[in-house]
């Protein structure tokens, strides 16, 4: 079992009762990982991952038969907004380098971004703050590249951009 709180969106991780590879995406209610395999977002317990090494190549194709496992877009509810203060997205990781940090925020608004798209949701809003700007560039860099965005505006003195669809 790996413990959460200590790996990286991006990290690739083996779902230990299935032998497949996929990517971290996040955390999910009640110590579960958000784990893409191919395109396809999958609700996985903590306790069936590990982290993935080189040496093991042995990726098994995933039996659509025997999906019960694995829940697909495990959302009930889709909040509007994405607060990216470290405070609320992953209290956590406050003492890592700031550098990891952009990296887990930027990552964090992505998924949140394909999310939205998915649901087809009119607008959101992502909360990056003032401070030193460098994550609202990022976020604007990110929303600039993102097909599916009408356009986006900036919002409660710089420290939001709503995003149209």
């Amino acid at each position: 079992m790996i413990k959460l709180n200590e790996i990286w969106i991006g990290d690739e991780v083996k779902i230990i009762s299935k032998g497949i590879i996929g990517k971290y995406e996040g955390t999910g209610a009640q110590k579960h990982a958000f784990v893409n395999v191919k395109g396809k977002m999958h609700l996985i317990p903590a306790s069936d991952l590990e982290i993935h090494s080189a040496d093991d190549e042995a990726q098994v194709e995933l039996d659509l038969e025997d999906e019960d496992a694995i829940q697909t877009r495990p959302y009930k509810r889709f909040e509007q907004y994405l607060d990216l203060h470290l405070e609320k997205l992953n209290p956590d990781l406050k003492k890592l380098d700031p550098a990891r940090i952009l990296d887990y925020q930027v990552k964090a608004a992505a998924y949140f971004l394909e999310e939205a798209l998915f649901r087809r949701v009119s607008s959101v809003t992502i909360i990056h703050g003032k401070g030193t700007g460098q994550l609202k560039a990022e976020v604007h860099h990110l929303l600039k590249s993102t097909d599916g965005i009408k356009h986006f505006i900036e919002t409660h003195d710089g420290g939001a951009t709503e995003v149209m669809f």
